[in-house]
C-alpha cells in the first residue's frame, strides 16, 4: 500500500532548490552596511569567548538561551546599551550609504536609463504575448476537441 512515488522530495533535494533560489536573488552589495548584533547575540559572543578562554566545552544556543533568561536585568541592560549604540551607528552608516547610492543612480547617463526602460517594456510585452499565446492555445484545443466530437458522432 505504500506508494513511494507519492512521497514529497527528501529534505536534501528541497534544501538544494531553496539555495539555488536564494543565489538567483539580487546581487549583494559589498558596500552596504551590515546590521548590528542584538543584545542576546552580543551576550552569546562574550559568553563563548569566556568559555573558550577557560577551555570548556562548546556552548549550545539552548545553554546560552537559558543563561540569558536567568541573567539579571542590570547585566542585560549593558548588552542592550551596546546594541543601541551599534544600532545608532548602523543607522548613520545606512543613511550615508543610501545617499551615496542615490547620487550614483542620479549620475547614470540618459542612455542607461532609456536602455533600462526598454528592457522593462520588452519583458512586459513578452509576458503579455505569453498570456495571449496561452489563450490562443486553449481556443485551438477546444476547437480540436469539438471537431473530434463531431467526427465521432458521424
Amino acid at each position: 500500500m505504500n506508494n513511494k512515488s507519492n512521497k514529497s522530495p527528501s529534505k536534501k533535494s528541497r534544501s538544494k532548490s531553496k539555495k539555488s533560489k536564494r543565489n538567483k536573488s539580487k546581487d549583494k552589495d559589498s558596500d552596504k552596511p551590515t546590521r548590528p548584533l542584538n543584545a542576546f547575540q552580543l551576550y552569546a559572543a562574550d559568553l563563548r569567548e569566556e568559555n573558550a578562554k577557560k577551555g570548556g566545552d562548546k556552548l549550545t544556543f539552548k545553554d546560552i538561551g537559558s543563561k540569558w533568561k536567568r541573567l539579571a536585568s542590570s547585566k542585560k541592560k549593558v548588552y542592550q546599551q551596546k546594541y543601541e549604540a551599534s544600532k545608532a551607528e548602523f543607522n548613520k552608516e545606512m543613511e550615508e550609504y543610501k545617499s551615496k547610492k542615490k547620487d550614483d543612480d542620479e549620475s547614470d547617463s540618459e542612455e542607461e536609463k532609456k536602455s533600462k526602460q526598454k528592457k522593462k517594456a520588452t519583458s512586459k510585452a513578452s509576458v503579455k504575448s505569453n498570456k495571449n499565446n496561452k489563450k490562443k492555445d486553449m481556443k485551438n484545443k477546444k476547437n480540436n476537441e469539438e471537431e473530434e466530437e463531431e467526427e465521432d458522432e458521424e
